[in-house]
């Protein structure tokens, strides 16, 4: 009884390659999910914080700026999703025909804008953020919540 044969060696190869690629495309995937959720969620939160305290205190801190950062976050993270779609077509394409060396640099190009956007998606998130948080010092108006 031998081991396995070359062919078989190839077809196990081919198979890492092409799972690999399918869990890093589910990756890229789960990450934008990731990042719309929490630029969306910053915004919601926000509104409804400001909805709930509306009344309770003297004055509701301006909300215009962290707002317009969580939404540049999602702006951002839209387009990301666009590039990236673009590369994976870049990579079928490139698969589907003989080498073409045009579509690969379109493919290099268009990942480097989608991990491009992605990043800033993230940066924008973490400024929004603070910049919410910060705001939200002036509610000390509110009783802290024990539950």
């Amino acid at each position: 009884m031998g081991g396995p044969t070359l062919r078989q060696l190839e077809d196990f190869e081919k198979n890492v390659l092409v799972e690999t690629y399918k869990s890093q495309i589910a990756i890229v995937v789960d990450t934008l999910k990731l990042l719309a959720l929490v630029n969306g969620g910053g915004v919601i939160a926000i509104l409804t914080l400001v909805g709930s305290v509306a009344g309770k205190c003297e004055s509701i801190p301006e909300i215009g700026g962290p707002i317009k950062y969580l939404v540049a976050g999602l702006i951002s993270c839209f387009v990301a999703l666009i590039a990236t779609y673009f590369a994976q077509m870049f990579v079928f394409k490139h698969m589907a025909e003989e080498f073409n060396e045009d579509l690969m640099l379109r493919h290099a190009w268009s990942f480097n804008v989608a991990v491009f956007f992605a990043v800033i998606s993230v940066g924008l998130f973490g400024y929004g953020s603070i910049r919410a948080a910060s705001a939200y010092e002036i509610f000390s108006c509110l009783p802290v919540a024990i539950s």
